[in-house]
């Protein structure tokens, strides 16, 4: 049943049979949301970090629960594949400049793992893209976890995109405006 809900998910997202609903929300809000949902998955050697900055109390216009199942696929991903013991960070940063109305979010998602092969980065992204099958096959999943990710920020009006660190893992940098595209202010709802 998992596997079929999760398809038809990806299907609904791959097709655009989904209906967005734009709200007004802090980083704030969206780091207690995602940690709290994400408290009991890791395991006793491993940690979910959100650096917190300033920028935390940027307030975004734009579909949360959409933005939240992409973070919290690339967490999962991460305290999966990272290791037994991993430490999982949650960087943000404001891309562009608000006065020109290019202003965007990006949030970066790294952990210590061992990384991916260069060759390899963009076809995470692909739907039910395994890449090693004997590690995978023992850990479970569909293959469809990055790939969800990736339609979710597609729908946001942003990208995904994966890196391998210079000190070792794996990045998963989301950017997404801090407006929902073609979302004008009389069809925001606050989130209270």
């Amino acid at each position: 049943a998992q596997l079929i809900n999760t398809i038809l998910d990806f299907s609904r997202l791959s097709n655009g049979f989904i209906k967005l609903t734009a709200a007004s929300f802090t980083l704030t809000e969206l780091r207690r949301s995602l940690l709290q949902d994400l408290e009991f998955e890791s395991g006793p050697k491993q940690s979910i970090v959100w650096a917190q900055a300033p920028i935390d109390e940027q307030t975004l216009h734009t579909d949360m629960a959409y933005l939240k199942r992409a973070l919290e696929n690339v967490c999962r991903n991460a305290l999966k594949y990272a290791g037994e013991t991993c430490r999982v960070e949650i960087q943000v940063s404001q891309l562009g400049d608000d006065q020109l109305g290019d202003s965007r979010l990006r949030l970066s998602v790294s952990d210590d793992g061992p990384g991916i092969p260069k060759e390899q980065l963009e076809a995470l992204f692909n739907p039910f893209t395994r890449l090693d099958e004997a590690r995978h096959s023992s850990q479970g999943g569909y293959g469809l976890g990055l790939a969800i990710v990736r339609q979710c920020m597609q729908l946001l009006g942003g990208s995904a995109q994966a890196v391998n660190r210079p000190q070792g893992g794996l990045s998963i940098l989301l950017e997404l405006p801090l407006q929902l595209p073609n979302c004008s202010e009389a069809q925001l709802k606050s989130i209270a």
